[in-house]
């Protein structure tokens, strides 16, 4: 198991408070665990969004490419 920052100070701190740290540490880990398929839910979403605007952008300038230009007449 990996040491904790709190696990080195010195002197000890109290049992109590120390209890609160390592409760509050697991809440914390609580909330990243559940958040995190949303995070990756997100994360996916935006870069289907980024893509199909690059997608769309490249097949606007490759369309004002191929339109003939107009003469003027």
């Amino acid at each position: 198991m990996a040491r904790r920052s709190f696990d080195l100070l010195w002197p000890p701190l109290p049992l109590n408070v120390s209890k609160i740290i390592r409760r509050m540490e697991q809440d914390v880990e609580t909330v990243i665990n559940v958040l995190r398929p949303e995070v990756h839910e997100a994360k996916a979403a935006v870069d289907q969004a980024v893509l199909s605007w690059r997608q769309s952008t490249a097949l606007e300038k490759w369309s004002s490419n191929e339109m003939p230009e107009s003469t003027g007449t």
